[in-house]
């Protein structure tokens, strides 16, 4: 007890028993394990708190127990994949590892749990943003520990968008365009001379906007226009969705 001891180093899961190396000093100069004292681990496999029980022996008496963490591996490749209504997660899968529960990313909300390294959330709004957290979890020893959470900032949807032909107001030159008002995406506009022609972006309009007119068009011909949403995740991903079927609008 009058020794000094080093800090017991932490460890990760490896279904294997952890003895981290132990270090104790008597007035500044280092012990001999073996010769001055002993080492018993306990509970040194599984996840959770393990500890070293610290026995002097010769010239040095008394027990100490130190304890150190062994910890669930954590969470790595998180990503994601959206479609118009659902949103994929996949990650690295680790056998060591039990199972994963699935949060939204400030853990308020269950969604569910996998063995697997895939989870899908289905019924979600097209063109919002969703946040996730994936928890590791090893149950071993009659006992369940879970790991860090790995979150992954945001993901989102987008549905295939729609476009109809507009009307054009008095006075209005051009071909009008009119579709749904999505928040969070931009619509990239697209127009070819014939229903089956090389269709060239011509726009990009934010997807708060129920419409578009293109003024770039001769009066009394028919033109033919697809429209495509796209939303940039914080992370930079880009999602697309299909292309729209296409519309013919007379211009005037």
């Amino acid at each position: 007890t009058s020794t000094t001891i080093n800090t017991l180093r932490n460890d990760v899961y490896t279904g294997t028993a952890k003895t981290p190396n132990t270090y104790l000093y008597y007035g500044g100069k280092p012990l001999e394990k073996g010769t001055d004292y002993t080492v018993e681990f306990r509970n040194n496999i599984y996840p959770g708190t393990a500890s070293a029980v610290i026995t002097g022996i010769g010239n040095f008496t008394g027990t100490s127990t130190e304890q150190f963490k062994i910890t669930v591996p954590d969470v790595t490749g998180l990503a994601s994949s959206g479609t118009a209504n659902s949103v994929t997660l996949t990650w690295n899968k680790n056998s060591r590892i039990t199972g994963y529960k699935i949060y939204s990313a400030d853990g308020r909300t269950y969604y569910g749990e996998t063995t697997g390294n895939t989870f899908t959330k289905t019924n979600l709004t097209a063109g919002a943003d969703y946040s996730f957290g994936v928890i590791p979890y090893i149950t071993a020893d009659g006992k369940t520990t879970n790991g860090n959470m790995a979150t992954l900032s945001s993901s989102t949807v987008v549905s295939v968008p729609t476009i109809t032909a507009g009307t054009n107001a008095a006075g209005q030159n051009g071909a009008v365009l009119s579709f749904g008002a999505v928040n969070g995406v931009n619509y990239k506009v697209f127009r070819a001379n014939s229903s089956t022609g090389t269709y060239t972006q011509i726009a990009t309009v934010p997807g708060s906007m129920s419409g578009y007119v293109d003024k770039n068009v001769t009066a009394g011909r028919t033109y033919y226009y697809k429209i495509q949403a796209v939303k940039i995740l914080n992370d930079k991903t880009v999602i697309k969705s299909e292309m729209s079927s296409p519309v013919a609008v007379l211009a005037r």
